[in-house]
């Protein structure tokens, strides 16, 4: 996962503060201790349990996921017979399966198994399956498998008035946080993964993320909560792999906080061996003052993850293609850096104080000088400029902790990590993990000065 990439979206919201329980909800605290030289609240038994009542009102909350961007046909099959209806209410019309829905200028067209079904004239409208009880079925759109329902938006073009069509439009699942955290977890380990404790991190972290990503989005009013890429949490649909069931279930509304507030808890692949400081990394301004807080900023501490692929790694560029990467980059974001002539040098500029590198100095063969965070860097690196081949495996640059090297023609990049670096690794979770650490341990070491609560 890379979570926080959407945070080039000037979303201004307010960040929401856990409440405090009401008294017939409140539970005792039997024996909360602070882990040492880390500061992070714990029970002995189970997490402190104090409801989260705005929005989440001490009851597991719906997401909204964004599962399709921009298509415009998709197929529904699974469940036998469907229901079509406008998006939150309203009357349903029963549909039997499978069911195509396409749209075009004329509107949404929707045909089941028995022909094309008259238009019902929604401006929105949703799909979910006609059974009842714990065996619903769920819905599968090409080999993904979906609990709840879907919601389809379809894009305006032209006017936003309705009736306008542009050809496309949006998919989203909206489904308990629950299930869909099975999904998540699911997607964001390797299969073969199978230790507990590994799972129960992700989950919470997941969790939290989600619950803090959907207040945001709530109060700037959008569609949806939740990308299903990396741009917040991979999300393939639903899963039966019985670790990432029981990761969830045994986490169930576990979140982390810090000094009252939700944490954006970010987590990536591969630290390296050294951890980044989301301030470093995304904006700190107005309505992102989150990535201030203390767990999510840079500290040492021990490392795991030489288990990963990405642990090391070795890149090698063309150097006229890079320079044309970096200068449409910076284009694209309004930096300096887009007007950068040919890459000279790339010199460390700042470290954290775990002595990774913040930021850095890009040098053009005329002696300009632009700075740039190390998360830019990366994303500079992978640009997809004008003539430039896409990054493949071999090519890469995976993190922003790296070192350059210009050779002739040719820019040789070393690096370590996979990933942004700030919170939770997942191949150190995954070490601890298969050594018996508990999820606790691991979290305490991930987001040092957090607290653990349970939001429903």
């Amino acid at each position: 996962m890379e979570p926080g990439m959407n945070q080039a979206v000037p979303l201004l919201p307010r960040m929401w503060r856990l409440m405090r329980a009401r008294p017939k909800t409140t539970v005792a605290l039997a024996a909360a201790v602070i882990a040492a030289a880390v500061g992070l609240w714990s029970c002995s038994t189970t997490p402190v349990s104090r409801p989260v009542r705005d929005p989440v009102s001490g009851v597991e909350p719906e997401v909204r996921v964004r599962i399709r961007s921009g298509v415009q046909a998709v197929k529904l099959e699974g469940p036998k017979k469907f229901l079509l209806r406008p998006a939150g209410a309203g009357a349903a019309r029963e549909l039997d399966g499978p069911v195509n829905l396409s749209i075009g200028p004329d509107g949404v067209r929707v045909e089941d198994a028995r022909g094309v079904v008259p238009s019902p004239g929604w401006n929105r409208f949703e799909v979910l399956s006609a059974a009842e009880g714990n065996a619903t079925p769920r819905i599968r759109i090409d080999t993904s498998l979906y609990p709840g329902r879907l919601q389809f938006l379809p894009r305006r073009g032209g006017s936003m008035a309705e009736g306008n069509p542009d050809g496309r439009m949006d998919v989203v699942t909206v489904t308990g946080i629950e299930d869909y955290l099975v999904g998540v977890v699911a997607a964001e380990l390797y299969p073969d993964w199978k230790s507990a404790g590994v799972h129960e991190v992700q989950a919470i972290c997941a969790r939290t993320y989600a619950l803090h990503q959907r207040q945001r989005s709530i109060e700037a009013k959008q569609e949806w909560d939740l990308e299903s890429t990396e741009q917040d949490q991979a999300y393939k649909g639903g899963t039966f792999k019985k670790e990432a069931y029981d990761g969830v279930r045994n986490t169930r509304g576990v979140v982390l906080t810090h000094k009252g507030a939700l944490l954006r808890a970010y987590y990536s692949s591969t630290c390296g061996g050294r951890t980044a400081a989301a301030a470093d990394t995304w904006p700190t301004t107005a309505g992102f003052e989150f990535n201030l807080a203390g767990p999510i900023q840079a500290h040492a501490r021990e490392s795991a993850c030489q288990i990963s692929p990405r642990y090391r790694w070795e890149v090698t560029r063309d150097r006229d293609m890079l320079s044309r990467q970096f200068r449409e980059f910076g284009k694209s974001r309004g930096l300096s850096v887009g007007g950068m002539g040919l890459l000279d040098r790339v010199d460390v500029e700042r470290v954290n104080r775990n002595d990774r590198p913040a930021s850095y100095v890009v040098v053009d063969t005329a002696g300009r000088r632009y700075s740039l965070s190390a998360e830019q860097i990366r994303l500079a690196c992978n640009f997809r400029a004008t003539g430039v081949p896409a990054p493949t495996a071999a090519t890469l640059v995976r993190s922003g902790d790296l070192e350059v090297a210009v050779r002739g023609s040719n820019v040789v990049i070393k690096g370590r990590g996979f990933g942004h670096g700030v919170g939770m690794c997942q191949f150190c979770a995954k070490a601890w993990s298969d050594r018996g650490d508990s999820w606790r341990e691991m979290l305490a070491r991930f987001y040092p000065g957090a607290t653990i609560e349970r939001a429903y």
